[in-house]
């Protein structure tokens, strides 16, 4: 009976082709414009094709799709797969139907040179309150729409709340000078399009009409199956040494989705770094795609991802001498926490800074202190000004660490925790907030909790008293008023004063030793 019912289910995909729509897996203001879009390229006798990642991902929140093979076909891998009781499809299925936030939506045009460029202008008209970026060397452009865009559609009043990014490029195909060179491109046909994609699963597309009715999904390269059986495959041999970067990307997809890599694919990925004609790759390219994969959330998933590139030996396209070390994963939980924490902190206190605290930058550095001067020196991935200086973390960690076992020797103490909190305080003062970030995911639990109190509390300590007060007590004006308040700060810090009274107590009995101070 099952069987029957299987091979039924088989029959009907190859007599009917499976077909598509965007109509229900968009935002309605999403589709409006997108439905725009198609009916541009119809005016200007252009074809608008939804391609890769969006097409992917309509598919697995379609449940007809999802349904059409029984749970058991997911297990051939063997001692491969992934095990879980859930049907695999399923469980992705359940995130990607309560997603209510579709970031980028990837559009190709095919029918002339920039088509679309030609198309992305068109829709700014009518759109002017997007952003319109074109990038004409690669004939391709961007329409980014900020969070809380309104008047889309007087008519429908649900607005969208998220900002997202319509990207309209030319069917293309790339031409490499060299292996690991970037693209040179050409218009071309949507199908020649579709053979520069790096996956199958991200070669699927349907073409887009303003009707919004389905219409069939062009896979050239087995895609579907591969989707269904939860198989990662590159469409053509040769694809990695082609451009190395492809390998960050394949495990992110593989990761993400619960996909497992092909075996011929594995080996491609061994070879194609073993060689070393692409260690420490570097690049704005390569760049890029270290920051997505730090940026994959949960956080599980992405230090999944550095671990499996790791274990193909891709990790020498950043530099051949990293490693990720044994509490990598315990380093980017602690990343994670403290970064929420601080950015949550900086809100509350309404510190003026040009943006929240980056966590995928913050990961990059810390990739980055695992390896040595000299590697670090070698590096060539565009690195922010604060990263440029990672190379000098360990140095002011091994001086911080020296003056607090100084401290607790002269003083005869044997815990962190006894050091007081004006001594720590002029310790981590010396380290900006980001170099504090990096310590804390490496240091020891002791440390990590007077990291997190300066961070969180002591920074913010003023001393109990101003100026005007040390002037009003009888205090010249100039930089022994700056001397004074820094020390009432730090009695304060230590708990010997504790409100403007007591520390103008404690000034009385200190008045002519105050004053006599140069």
């Amino acid at each position: 009976y099952y069987l029957d019912k299987l091979l039924d289910k088989i029959f009907k995909i190859i007599l009917k082709p499976m077909k598509l729509s965007l109509v229900n897996f968009l935002h309605p203001q999403q589709w409006q414009i997108v439905q725009k879009a198609a009916m541009i390229a119809g005016q200007c006798n252009l074809r608008l094709f939804a391609v890769g990642g969006i097409v992917r991902d309509a598919l697995l929140a379609d449940q007809t799709f999802i349904n059409i093979c029984p749970p058991d076909i997911y297990h051939f891998h063997g001692s491969n797969f992934i095990s879980d009781s859930i049907n695999n499809f399923g469980r992705i299925d359940t995130e990607l139907m309560n997603q209510t936030q579709i970031n980028d939506i990837d559009l190709v045009v095919d029918g002339a040179p920039k088509a679309g460029i030609i198309l992305a202008t068109a829709l700014h008209k009518y759109y002017s309150q997007a952003r319109l970026q074109v990038h004409d060397k690669f004939q391709t452009a961007e329409l980014y729409f900020a969070s809380h865009i309104s008047n889309l559609n007087p008519i429908n009043s649900d607005q969208i709340d998220w900002a997202f990014t319509i990207d309209l490029a030319t069917a293309r195909e790339e031409i490499y000078a060299y292996q690991g060179a970037n693209p040179e491109v050409k218009n071309t046909t949507i199908d020649r399009d579709l053979l520069r994609r790096d996956f199958t699963i991200n070669a699927l597309a349907i073409e887009i009409l303003p009707s919004g009715i389905a219409t069939e999904i062009i896979d050239q390269f087995n895609g579907l199956a591969d989707l269904k059986q939860g198989l990662l495959r590159p469409i053509r041999t040769g694809s990695f040494a082609e451009d190395p970067r492809r390998i960050y990307r394949a495990v992110r997809f593989a990761v993400r989705l619960n996909l497992n890599l092909s075996p011929a694919m594995v080996d491609e990925i061994k070879n194609t770094v073993s060689t070393g004609q692409f260690d420490n790759l570097g690049g704005s390219r390569l760049r890029a795609e270290i920051i997505y994969n730090l940026q994959e959330k949960p956080i599980t998933k992405s230090w999944r991802i550095w671990q499996k590139l790791a274990d193909l030996g891709a990790l020498r396209c950043i530099h051949p001498e990293l490693k990720l070390v044994p509490d990598f994963a315990k380093h980017l939980r602690r990343l994670a926490w403290i970064t929420k924490q601080v950015n949550q902190l900086d809100n509350s206190q309404k510190l003026v800074k040009t943006g929240n605290t980056n966590f995928a930058e913050l990961g990059l550095g810390l990739l980055c202190s695992y390896l040595s001067v000299d590697a670090f020196s070698q590096l060539n991935l565009a690195l922010t000004a604060e990263q440029e200086k990672i190379n000098l973390l360990s140095g002011k960690y091994q001086k911080i660490q020296a003056n607090l076992s100084a401290y607790l020797l002269a003083n005869q103490l044997t815990e962190l925790t006894e050091i007081k909190p004006s001594f720590l305080c002029e310790q981590f003062s010396q380290c900006h907030e980001w170099e504090l970030m990096l310590l804390f995911c490496q240091a020891t639990k002791p440390m990590r909790k007077l990291i997190w109190c300066y961070i969180n509390q002591w920074q913010f300590v003023k001393s109990p008293l101003n100026g005007k007060d040390l002037q009003q007590l009888g205090f010249p004006s100039g930089k022994i008023l700056g001397k004074i308040l820094a020390q009432l700060r730090n009695l304060y810090l230590d708990g010997v004063i504790d409100s403007p009274q007591s520390a103008r107590a404690w000034i009385m009995q200190n008045q002519v030793l105050l004053q006599s101070q140069p």
